[in-house]
């Protein structure tokens, strides 16, 4: 990307020192992330660079994020980014850029189409960030994909057997698509989302982060995940 970039630059004719900063959101977590950020800056203060690049949401956010003084009066333009925190960037005259909203029908009917019916399973962790992806994501399926609740309390879902009678091998094909959501910081509720497996299922990571991607390598079924960006900060 750095090298594209400067590419780029260069046939506009403007010469540019740029360094980069990759990172990566499936080995580090958020507060990693924003330590990373806040020491790179440092590290760069006697430069002072004219513009910062950021692409993909956490990126963006841990850069907003990491309290460090440059943020507040460098200029900053955000891409790739599908959820960006509107209300915290209108009130910094110092930020613009795009949006990128991921097409969750179109995973899903992808997941139909590879796997079967099934009932797609999506882990929650965040209060303001996944109330806006969860709340956009059940727009866009809403009449594709019905909602499963994973604590039902009679054990039996869907197709109306028991799941603790079905044989190890045979999993129960729902009667349509469903999704379920389930609390990233619930033990009970993982143990329950990724590990039951008498169910067709399938694991949609529905953001690109540590917890999300980590756990997707748990799941005891196939796993998707809508987004394939990398988190990468650019300072020009």
């Amino acid at each position: 990307m750095k090298n594209i970039f400067a590419e780029q630059l260069r046939k506009r004719d403007i010469h540019a020192e740029i360094h980069t900063l990759y990172l990566d959101g499936t080995k580090k977590t958020e507060k990693k992330q924003k330590l990373t950020i806040y020491e790179e800056l440092n590290r760069l203060s006697s430069w002072n660079p004219d513009i910062i690049l950021t692409c993909d949401d956490p990126a963006l956010n841990a850069l907003l994020t990491c309290d460090h003084p440059s943020v507040k009066t460098t200029p900053i333009v955000f891409t790739g980014a599908n959820y960006p925190n509107v209300p915290f960037i209108q009130k910094q005259s110092n930020i613009t850029g795009f949006r990128d909203k991921p097409d969750y029908r179109t995973n899903i009917e992808l997941i139909e189409q590879l796997i079967g019916k099934c009932i797609v399973v999506r882990v929650t962790d965040d209060i303001y960030a996944d109330k806006i992806i969860l709340a956009d994501m059940d727009e866009q399926i809403k009449d594709i994909c019905k909602t499963n609740n994973i604590f039902s309390p009679d054990k039996i879902r869907l197709s109306g057997k028991r799941g603790t009678s079905i044989s190890k091998n045979k999993k129960i094909i729902p009667d349509a698509m469903y999704i379920s959501t389930i609390n990233g910081k619930s033990t009970r509720s993982l143990i329950k989302g990724l590990g039951e497996n008498y169910y067709n299922k399938a694991y949609l990571a529905i953001k690109r982060d540590y917890l999300t991607l980590s756990l997707g390598r748990f799941s005891s079924f196939p796993g998707f995940r809508s987004s394939t960006k990398w988190s990468v900060i650019i300072m020009v």
